[in-house]
């Protein structure tokens, strides 16, 4: 579940979401771009727990 999806899509809310909020309480405007990438970070986060996991392929070598 916790791949590079799960960290970079949570990255990508935390930092642009972060900018986001800041932005908009101290100017009172709409930031689009910062708004965007930490909608796509959301999606991405989101997505992680829907992605499949591909199996381990090293468990079957050894199992040989």
């Amino acid at each position: 579940m916790k791949g590079p999806l799960f960290y970079f899509g949570l990255s990508m809310f935390i930092v642009f979401g972060g900018a986001f909020l800041v932005r908009y309480m101290q100017n009172s405007s709409f930031y689009v771009v910062e708004a965007a990438m930490a909608a796509i970070g959301v999606i991405m986060f989101l997505a992680s727990f829907f992605a499949k996991n591909e199996p381990d392929h090293r468990s079957e070598v050894e199992s040989l």
